[in-house]
């Protein structure tokens, strides 16, 4: 038996298709929303063919199986290395009692440094499965409820958008229905390797002021990076800290991750391994080209979020066996709310999926910003999970990730 993984289709702004296995992006035609498109790749969920890439297909000529979970990343992730379309990855892997790491390339190219699990990574839109599960821990503690309109945490001088009288609530913005576009139009960043670093609050506010909700909240699923950075924003307010502190306070420290954070420590930056873009002269690739770290300002909810393995290995074993004081927020945010098409959900930003090759579901996010690619992808039936941070562009992780987990359900680690 080998392992096929079908060709990936990813562009820049999301839009649904008729077909129920698929989730495509459409690319944009408007060439500046393109331009801002492309730097704000991270920010875009990135959905791949969801369900065919979770099947096993037979019959791949001159191919032998990959006899364990090693040897198929090795198959995945090596080849990329070699024809620089990656320049390093760190690979955790779950699989019942068993977790196994897996390291490929540098951290800097040409220095011959391996990464390890205290390697930091940007996680890009990952962050957003923080910002759910923030919204589950303030609506457990009694700070919000899920239906509160965002209206009611901002500032009374802020207009909210809203639909013939329905307001958007905190639940829409996380489950991408509140009607929001993906990005702001004034979003017109001093620089563009760095597009979310000086858009402001009161940027935001105008923007909102003056945005007519096309539709009413709840009713359709658009992935929206505002809205993600809204509600982060919101629920900041509502603790009376800023985001970074109330994410540490209610869920980083709960769940010792000391290591994911916004602001880097004098070491975490010394550990930060820097993002690169990989580039090609036709079909000839060339060597990966470093690029700018993001800083986010008021939408760090959507995307400002940087980790380690170790701390990612934390995460994911504590969402797939959640235990302790937050045990009731991480397994509420992974509580379908609403479908997006045929057999696919989404939780409190979660993803899930459903296919009847596997029994239950496959909750996932992914994620990447100007020169980093993050994936994360578990199954509580099966007991196994991946996680993948990458510091190049390259929506080949989420492929490779996908061979991985389902390898993981059928071979031993090592």
């Amino acid at each position: 038996m080998a392992y096929c993984i079908p060709f990936v289709i990813q562009s820049f702004e999301m839009n649904f298709f008729t077909s129920p296995t698929l989730l495509l992006i459409n690319p944009l035609s408007d060439l500046k929303a393109l331009i801002y498109s492309i730097k704000d790749i991270a920010m875009r969920v990135g959905v791949f063919f969801i369900f065919s890439l979770f099947l096993v297909c037979f019959g791949c000529p001159n191919i032998k199986s990959p006899t364990t979970v090693h040897e198929t990343a090795d198959r995945a992730l090596l080849p990329l290395v070699r024809k620089h379309q990656l320049v390093g990855a760190v690979v955790g892997v779950v699989a019942g009692e068993n977790q196994s790491v897996f390291v490929y390339g540098e951290t800097t190219l040409g220095t011959g440094q391996k990464p390890d699990i205290n390697t930091v990574y940007e996680i890009g839109s990952i962050s957003k499965v923080f910002t759910g599960i923030l919204l589950a821990a303030l609506a457990h503690d009694g700070l919000v409820t899920y239906d509160d309109p965002v209206e009611n945490l901002l500032p009374k001088s802020v207009k909210m958008p809203n639909f013939q009288g329905q307001s958007i609530t905190l639940t829409h913005l996380a489950t991408h229905t509140a009607g929001l576009p993906r990005l702001p139009d004034n979003l017109s960043p001093a620089d563009p390797d760095n597009p979310y670093a000086d858009y402001s609050d009161s940027l935001m506010f105008d923007f909102l002021t003056g945005y007519t909700l096309p539709r009413a909240p709840g009713s359709l699923y658009e992935y929206s990076n505002l809205g993600a950075g809204l509600l982060g924003y919101a629920l900041a307010l509502q603790a009376g800290l800023t985001y970074e502190k109330t994410l540490r306070k209610y869920v980083l420290d709960l769940l010792n991750l000391q290591d994911t954070t916004i602001t880097l420590s004098a070491d975490q930056r010394e550990r930060l391994a820097p993002g690169y873009i990989s580039k090609h002269f036709g079909p000839i690739p060339l060597k990966p080209s470093v690029t700018s770290n993001w800083d986010f300002d008021v939408l760090v909810g959507a995307g400002g979020i940087r980790s380690t393995m170790k701390d990612m290995m934390l995460f994911l074993n504590a969402n797939l066996n959640p235990q302790g004081p937050l045990a009731d927020t991480l397994n509420d945010a992974q509580q379908p709310r609403k479908e997006i098409i045929e057999n696919v959900q989404i939780g409190l930003f979660w993803h899930i999926s459903y296919d009847d090759k596997w029994d239950g579901p496959l909750v996932w996010h992914n994620g990447e910003t100007g020169g980093y690619h993050s994936f994360i992808c578990f199954s509580r039936t099966y007991g196994i999970g991946v996680v993948i941070l990458a510091n190049t562009v390259s929506s080949a992780v989420d492929q490779a990730g996908m061979a991985i987990f389902e390898a993981a359900r059928f071979l031993p680690l090592e």
